[in-house]
């Protein structure tokens, strides 16, 4: 295992992590992704998300509800947006997380998560060992 100094959000897995953000970040990411896409089901089809037969797909619908997404599914939408050339700087997004959990398997919403996470941890100090 690796050692590190101080832990940001794109060190953890991809598929474990979830987020929620700030409604104004994520709206700014929804407005500027559908600005390049046009429609949804587009947005959908340019990260090769999976698309049910009605509706448009699931995983876009749960970011635009305000539920929690999966750590993968922001960096792909970050990665699209620097693709077409709007930057949006990872340090600003880090800041803007409100929710940091892990998949729920029912019970409380908020039982698996960190509400307000201060990134990074830094481990090698009492706060970011609390």
């Amino acid at each position: 295992m690796k050692n590190y100094k101080e832990i940001h959000i794109w060190d953890l897995p991809e598929d474990l992590a979830y987020v929620d953000l700030t409604y104004e970040v994520r709206k700014d990411i929804l407005n500027k992704s559908i600005k390049f896409a046009k429609t949804w089901n587009n947005l959908s089809k340019e990260l090769k998300l999976p698309l049910p037969k009605r509706w448009g797909s699931d995983v876009i619908r749960c970011l635009r509800k305000g539920y929690k997404i999966r750590l993968g599914l922001l960096k792909k939408i970050l990665d699209y947006l620097d693709d077409n050339g709007c930057k949006i700087d990872r340090n600003f997004i880090e800041k803007n997380i409100i929710v940091l959990a892990t998949k729920n398997n029912g019970g409380s919403e908020f039982a698996n998560a960190i509400l307000d996470p201060n990134f990074p941890f830094d481990f090698n100090n009492l706060e970011g060992a609390r």
